[in-house]
């Protein structure tokens, strides 16, 4: 078996652990934004309140994170690392999608599942799937499959004081191929670089480095993730499995573009960037 799906199972059960965080950031979600102009969930994720999605299909995450070049035996080693490095926080991120969802009261179809029914429909790739809207319906009609989530990792992009990550996650209604819930996030992950090279690692990372057997430095960007994760979703209308159904609708909602920055010490702050800032610092730098 694949070391990386070891430690994704090893994933599953450390997040767990962490349920009692993402409680924490239901209760926060409705007040992060409230000095900002704000629209209510209800207006923000009108779809999925006339829609009552109940059944949720997380499709492959869209990587379109730029490797770097291994054809030269000076940087080969080095660059092969980090290229995967890169390939193996991708998989954690996917990973780290279906528990936020499940504890929101969605059922949440299952990764082997869901690879198999993706086989059945001849979906090899899930950018195609997203622009196809005869293909995206049928998931209702012939699996009872509500809505499909769909994220795309655009890029990392990294300095001597922080590490980037730019992620969309888009909700598409499998009964009508609307888009019911989208948003844009660029995290950001605070470290420092010691005197001689070496990443400083504080206790968090270097705790879930050993209970997850990952390097460090992968470590920063499964935490990173794991957040955004947690953040994001939680602020997705309660679903139908869960007690508070259908009473959240006058909760604030979050903008459609923003930055989730962690620093080193664990501590959060995330603010409303305008969507073309994303885009100039994704794509054009």
């Amino acid at each position: 078996m694949n070391p990386t799906h070891l430690n994704c199972r090893n994933y599953f059960i450390l997040t767990l652990s962490w349920k009692k965080l993402f409680l924490i950031f239901l209760l926060l979600a409705g007040y992060v934004f409230c000095g900002c102009d704000t629209q209510k969930k209800a207006v923000r994720y009108k779809g999925i309140y006339e829609e009552k999605p109940a059944v949720i299909l997380v499709a492959n995450t869209i990587d379109k994170c730029q490797r770097k070049d291994v054809s030269q035996e000076k940087t080969k080693k080095k660059n092969s690392l980090y290229n995967d490095e890169i390939n193996q926080a991708n998989t954690y991120f996917h990973q780290g999608i279906y528990l936020p969802l499940t504890h929101l009261g969605y059922y949440v179809i299952q990764d082997f599942s869901a690879t198999e029914i993706l086989k059945a429909k001849n979906v090899t790739n899930s950018e195609n799937l997203k622009n196809d809207s005869l293909t995206l319906v049928s998931f209702s009609s012939l699996y009872d499959i509500d809505a499909i989530l769909f994220t795309t990792i655009f890029a990392w992009k990294e300095n001597p004081e922080n590490w980037s990550v730019y992620v969309h996650y888009q909700l598409k209604s499998a009964r009508t191929n609307n888009t019911i819930f989208q948003i844009w996030v660029k995290g950001k992950k605070e470290i420092s670089i010691s005197s001689n090279g070496a990443l400083n690692v504080q206790p968090p990372v270097r705790s879930l480095a050993s209970k997850l057997n990952v390097s460090n430095e992968l470590a920063q960007r499964i935490l990173l993730f794991n957040q955004i994760n947690n953040y994001v979703l939680a602020n997705l209308p309660v679903g139908k499995f869960a007690k508070d159904f259908d009473k959240d609708q006058n909760k604030n909602a979050y903008p459609d573009c923003l930055e989730y920055s962690l620093d080193e010490l664990g501590t959060v702050s995330v603010i409303k960037i305008p969507l073309e800032k994303f885009e100039q610092e994704c794509f054009l730098f």
